[in-house]
């Protein structure tokens, strides 16, 4: 297992700085996700840590030791890419065993550690199958096996389960944490899903616009947000201004008590499920504007004097629209960002 640390890497092309002096390290056998939109420099980060791009300055290190200057093929890090990248000419036992034959290992070798991966990913017996014979999921699977049959230090997963559909997106992802923890093997994955995140992390590094804005678990990361951009980049749609004045918040909604906030001027996020829907009557303020229902719960826009709340309810509280209802917020649970500290 080998631990990664980039320390003030920065990489421009044409003059364009696609990242700026970002900082971070990967501890041994850790799975950590580098999350944010399309353009960020996510996989920029990733071919700089492979050795296939160089950065403009900046170090990285393997285990303590530099590797800034350790081709590609003596780094020990394998990339798998979204498009799988397997040769349609070869059949699954020769695609897996390509890097192995690269590497002058003998045959009798190669077939050995082939059948080991493909017990490993699932796929005894398709040995002879060709790509075009290959479901997606089936196609990513030879992907792993292929880039864990040269037994790697580090695994690289650009966007890996883009391409798949969303059942068989979830399934690979499953599989995925799953042999990693096997294995042990030291993972970074390159996401712009944010659940994907979420749900395969021990750590999540957010990238905007090539600056790490925050680096934590994925819930820290989650339930507080650094920065204002981070928070909207994770889909909270509810963002409320207020005034914070000797413990009590004053919004367009109406004034809250409200603890261990300091005085000024806030804008505070409120996560969908922290909103309460309670059946109203002719005087209370929501209207249920839109709702949508998926199975254990349903989704529901409100309007509540000039604002539009985003809200979810498990399946049991059903309400129609255009129906009345009380809105219950706790702002002791939303998070607050001071103007000043908006984060660009």
């Amino acid at each position: 297992m080998v631990s990664i640390e980039l320390k003030n890497i920065t990489k421009s092309f044409n003059n364009n700085k696609v990242i700026d002096n970002i900082s971070f390290s990967v501890e041994k056998g850790e799975m950590v996700s580098i999350l944010g939109p399309s353009g960020c420099g996510k996989t920029t980060t990733l071919k700089i840590i492979a050795g296939l791009v160089k950065p403009d300055s900046g170090e990285i290190f393997f285990n303590g030791g530099s590797v800034l200057h350790t081709p590609v093929e003596k780094r020990g890090g394998v990339l798998v890419f979204q498009d799988f990248l397997l040769f349609p000419h070869l059949n699954v036992e020769e695609n897996i065993g390509f890097g192995l034959k690269m590497a002058g290992v003998k045959k009798n070798e190669r077939k050995k550690v082939v059948a080991e991966m493909l017990k490993l990913v699932q796929l005894e017996g398709y040995e002879e199958k060709y790509p075009r014979e290959l479901s997606g999921g089936q196609k990513q699977r030879v992907a792993f096996a292929r880039a864990l049959a040269v037994k790697p230090k580090v695994l690289l997963l650009d966007e890996p389960f883009s391409n798949l559909d969303t059942r068989l997106r979830e399934t690979m992802r499953e599989f995925t944490c799953e042999i990693q923890r096997k294995l042990g093997i030291t993972t970074i994955l390159v996401t712009h899903d944010k659940e994907e995140a979420l749900m395969s992390s021990d750590r999540i590094i957010v990238l905007l616009d090539g600056k790490i804005k925050q680096s934590g678990t994925p819930t820290e990361v989650y339930f507080k947000p650094a920065c204002l951009r981070v928070a909207k980049f994770f889909g909270h749609k509810n963002f409320i201004e207020g005034i914070v004045r000797n413990g009590v918040l004053s919004t367009a909604m109406g004034n809250y008590p409200i603890q261990g906030i300091e005085n000024g001027d806030y804008q505070i996020m409120i996560r969908h499920e922290e909103i309460k829907l309670k059946k109203g009557t002719e005087n209370s303020a929501g209207i249920v504007e839109r709702s949508w229902f998926a199975g254990e719960r349903t989704y529901y826009i409100v309007k509540v004097k000039d604002f539009s709340l985003h809200c979810i309810e498990k399946q049991n509280k059903i309400f129609a629209e255009g129906e009345k209802v009380d809105v219950v917020i706790d702002f002791n649970e939303g998070v607050f960002f001071k103007k000043e500290n908006y984060c660009r």
